[in-house]
This record gives structure tokens, C-alpha cells and sequence, in this order.
């Protein structure tokens, strides 16, 4: 088909994603290899799948096939490295006992297998045979071949990415970029989002901000794993030791996940010591998706957990666990003030 003009009048969004990062890998032309993109073309099902990746397209992945009968293999450092320890952990006994390897090394070099797949060797001289090769080596933005430099549009300081400003616009007049082209933290919703607030702020007056501190992330495996504002770790590193606490909750005290038997996770909230706001929480549920969905609106709405302690949620829900954890933070701070409380009751308050 012939190349079509169109003119815009108003403004451009460059909504043009990311694909599957370029494999590094020595041998990786002479075996055959699947990304995400094309691992869905698979006619049958491997009898061994090795996934090189640990993120959070190769832990999905490696689930799902392990589930769908393929042994599988799975080569990283660790998996969901960006996780809370205690989440990596769980991952990996879940793994372990649906009997999916992993291998705590770096993939060195890949080479035809004697009777077809492929033979990859590790960092650590370790070795993993298989017939299905699947790379999950994190997405890289497109932005070449768009003739962007010839226009002026600006990459981001890593040059992986489109720069913007909080508003989206690049460094060119009528020119905004969202979504994964910008090298922002690639997830379906918050590329979303910046698409439908590029487009506002070409078609509406004033600007909107579609660039945001506080993103929630959730890695769709089983448990799912749900992050939303900063670890206890990244917490303690901005605000200190002193100024930071966390309460947990491991899900074989959530009555909903005994009910259900899905007793493997927990609930993490983050929070400052002084006024109790939320700084960030970790869920690893069969629902940490919408759980940390309701921290983050709690966080952006400034409801402190002392506010969550008085909001009723419906029993035996998985929610309901927040409720309690909230109440307990907000116990523990009143019956530090015991004696002062006491003193104000006699005096008439």
C-alpha cells in the first residue's frame, strides 16, 4: 500500500510503544527464539522451555507454560529483581513447587542442541538444554526510523526514549510523545492514561500532567505480585531509618485467603512514623492487583492509615485485611499516648 499524508492541526501524540529488547547473546543467530510477541504462535506445546529473563514477562510466561505441561527452566539472577525481598521469596517457592527451575545465572552463550533446540550455557558453568527458546529480556522503545531528529524531537538523557515534560511535550511546538516511546515505566494502563492526557492537552485549554510520581505495578503470575509507591528499603533510603515503619500481613492470617486456601503471600504497607501516611506497599495476593489499587488511591487522595482504620470494608473480603492492618498502626500510636489521654480526662476533656 502507498504511504498516506495527514496534516494535523492542532498537534501530534507519538503513541508508537516499545518492542522486545535485542538479544545479546552469543550463538543467539544459530538457534530459533521466541519473544513475547511471537511465543503465541507456538502450534504445540514444548516439552522444554528455557526463559531467559526473570522480569515480569518471564515469570507470566514461564507460569503459564509450566502450568500448560512444558518443563521449564527459567535463567536469571533473580526473579522479579525489582520486587521486596519477601516477594522474591514467594515467587520462588511458588516456582519450586510447581516445579519450575530456576537457574540464578546470566546467560553466556546459546548453541544448536545435538537433536534439535538448543544447548545454553551460564554464568557459573551450569547448563540447560531445551527445545523452545523464549527471551524476556525487557522492551526497548521505539523511536527509530520516525525521522524524529530531522524534526527536532529530542531523546531523553539515557536515549532510550522520547523526551518530555510533565505535560508530554517534546522539545517541538504541537509535538507530545506518551506511553513506552518515552521510556517511561512501560505498563499498559500508564500508557494509557498518557495518551488520553497528550490528547487533552493538544485539544483543551490549560495542561493536565502526565507524567506521575506513583505508579502502581502488578506482575499478573499466580499469586500476583503488586507494588505501588516505594519499598521499605527505597523508603528508608529517602526518609531514614527513624522516620519510616512498615506493618505486614501474611496471608494465612487473612481469613479470605484461608477460606480459599491461597494462604502463600502477604500484605506490606509502608508508612511514615510521624502522621501515619502511606509511602508505598507490596501485595503478593491472588488479588494484589486491586488491593494495591485501593493503597494507591489512598496515597493520592492523602487518606492516612489512621483514615483506613474508620472506613468499613465488607467481611471476609480480601480488603478487609487492610482495614485491620490500619487499626492496628492506629492502636499502637494511641496507646503510646495513653498517659496523656488519661490526663486529659481529668481535667474535663
Amino acid at each position: 500500500a502507498g504511504l498516506m499524508t495527514l496534516r494535523a492541526r492542532m498537534g501530534v501524540v507519538v503513541a508508537t510503544g516499545a518492542g522486545p529488547r535485542p538479544p545479546r547473546l552469543e550463538g543467539i543467530d544459530t538457534v530459533p527464539y521466541l519473544t513475547y510477541e511471537t511465543v503465541f504462535s507456538l502450534e504445540e506445546l514444548p516439552a522444554r522451555m528455557t526463559v531467559i529473563g526473570g522480569g515480569p514477562i518471564g515469570c507470566e510466561l514461564a507460569q503459564a507454560f509450566a502450568r500448560l505441561g512444558s518443563k521449564v527452566t527459567v535463567v536469571a539472577k533473580a526473579l522479579v529483581a525489582r520486587e521486596e525481598p519477601a516477594a522474591r521469596a514467594v515467587i520462588e517457592r511458588v516456582f519450586a513447587s510447581e516445579g519450575i527451575e530456576h537457574v540464578p545465572a546470566r546467560a553466556a552463550s546459546v548453541a544448536p542442541g545435538t537433536s534439535g533446540g538448543h544447548v545454553l550455557q551460564c554464568t557459573g558453568e551450569q547448563v540447560v538444554e531445551g527445545d523452545c527458546l523464549l527471551l524476556a529480556l525487557g522492551r526497548v522503545p521505539f523511536v527509530e526510523g520516525l525521522g524524529l531528529d530531522t524534526i527536532g524531537v529530542r531523546l531523553n538523557p539515557r536515549g532510550n526514549g522520547i523526551a518530555v515534560d510533565r505535560q508530554l511535550r517534546t522539545s517541538v511546538r504541537g509535538i507530545y510523545a506518551a506511553g513506552d516511546c518515552t521510556g517511561c515505566p512501560q505498563f499498559t494502563h500508564y500508557a494509557g492514561f498518557q495518551g488520553a492526557i497528550a490528547a487533552r492537552n493538544i485539544l483543551l485549554p490549560f495542561h493536565s500532567q502526565g507524567q506521575l510520581s506513583t505508579i502502581p505495578a502488578c506482575t499478573f503470575t499466580d499469586p500476583e505480585v503488586a507494588r505501588v509507591g516505594l519499598t521499605e528499603e527505597d523508603a528508608v533510603a529517602e526518609f531514614g531509618a527513624a522516620a519510616v515503619k512498615a506493618i505486614c500481613r501474611d496471608l494465612e492470617h487473612v481469613d479470605r485467603a484461608v477460606t480459599e486456601a491461597e494462604t502463600e503471600g502477604f500484605i506490606k504497607i509502608v508508612y511514615r512514623a510521624r502522621d501515619l501516611s502511606i509511602l508505598g506497599a507490596t501485595v503478593i495476593a491472588p488479588v494484589a492487583g486491586e488491593l494495591a489499587s485501593e493503597l494507591q488511591v489512598a496515597m493520592e487522595g492523602g487518606v492516612k492509615l489512621s483514615k483506613l482504620a474508620s472506613i468499613v470494608h465488607p467481611y471476609p473480603s480480601f480488603a478487609f485485611a487492610i482495614q485491620q492492618m490500619a487499626s492496628e498502626v492506629l492502636y499502637e500510636k494511641l496507646a503510646r499516648s495513653t498517659d496523656l489521654y488519661n490526663l486529659l480526662g481529668r481535667i474535663g476533656f
